[in-house]
């Protein structure tokens, strides 16, 4: 009997038990022989399975590997010099999470926590939040958040084999099931929020959130549509408090980030939305985002001078945290045809 065991971070657990009963009968020989010839199949069986499985194993431990680099290296890449990092090395993160939590299983935990819905209280980081402000809302999958937590947790992620394999600059991008177009839409937001986080953080770092404000204005759409035209799709984030008259959602779209208020309201899962070729994902706030999106003494004087001028209709004010700031649009382009 062979059986299976699946594992957090997709990588499989797997216990061998074989059985042969030697039945006592008048021919002893002849029941040893058929139980050998039955153990010596088993044996073949089993072989082969250890063989896929191990394959398949290293198949989804590389996917992970990559996924780690594609969604997570960007701001947290070993080789960015102190002038421009914008967070710290994954490997500094693994080390402090280690230290608080003693235990992987509870460091894993804490990262997963975090991750999902990252605010002060859990930050482990003290200084490096100080210094990078918090991490933006990512939105991640949760079972691929699992899967790289525990990856991170699970390898050495900081060792010269590792990062000349997975961090050489080749492309760490992951396999995407083209035709799949509800990954295929995460992929396309997670990819954009991806480089729309880096440069935006960068700016803060930079110099500050009222210089943030220009970027947004100057940059954000363009960087959007460039991203749009590298993945073969039109991304758009409107919203029914928009900033931008532009972003304006539909009356659809506008049922849309009303649903998805009363389910986070109420701690449900806000799965994506699919409809025709158009994929819709909800923009959910952080403490990040009250610096220019939030109410009273969240938003400081110069930012508040900056909207009035370059957002004279603005109506994008008043957020709190964990609240739907509206929605991701992605038509897929020749995906679709």
């Amino acid at each position: 009997m062979i059986s299976f065991s699946y594992r957090e971070d997709g990588l499989f657990l797997y216990q061998i038990k074989i059985y042969c009963v030697i039945h006592v009968t008048k021919n002893a020989k002849l029941s040893t022989y058929h139980c050998i010839m039955k153990l010596h199949k088993s044996l073949i069986a089993i072989s082969s399975v250890l063989i896929l499985a191990s394959c398949e194993t290293a198949e989804i431990s590389h996917e992970t590997a990559k996924s780690l680099v594609y969604n997570c290296y960007s701001c947290h890449s070993p080789n960015a010099s102190e002038a421009s990092r914008i967070a710290p090395s994954m490997a500094e993160v693994k080390t402090a999470y280690l230290a608080k939590y003693g235990s992987k299983k509870a460091a894993n935990n804490a990262m997963n926590a975090f991750v999902n819905s990252p605010s002060s209280e859990k930050v482990v980081m003290g200084e490096a939040m100080e210094r990078f402000g918090i991490m933006p809302n990512m939105q991640y999958e949760k079972t691929d958040l699992q899967h790289i937590v525990s990856y991170i947790f699970s390898n050495q992620i900081d060792s010269r084999e590792w990062l000349s394999q997975y961090n050489s600059g080749a492309s760490s991008e992951p396999k995407i099931d083209k035709s799949d177009y509800s990954k295929l839409g995460r992929h396309i937001v997670m990819s954009t929020k991806k480089i729309l986080g880096k440069n935006l953080k960068g700016a803060i770092k930079s110099q500050g959130t009222e210089y943030a404000l220009d970027f947004c204005n100057t940059r954000a759409i363009s960087l959007t549509d460039s991203m749009g035209v590298v993945l073969d799709a039109t991304i758009t984030r409107v919203s029914d408090r928009n900033r931008n008259p532009d972003n304006a959602a539909s009356p659809e779209e506008v049922d849309f980030i009303e649903m998805y208020s009363t389910l986070i309201a109420s701690n449900r899962d806000l799965s994506p939305i699919l409809k025709g070729g158009t994929f819709y994902m909800p923009i959910v706030t952080n403490e990040m985002c009250l610096q220019c999106h939030g109410s009273g003494d969240e938003v400081s004087n110069g930012v508040r001078t900056g909207l009035d001028k370059l957002y004279p209709e603005d109506l994008a004010l008043g957020y709190g945290v964990n609240e739907i700031r509206g929605i991701w649009r992605v038509d897929f382009g020749t995906y679709a045809n």
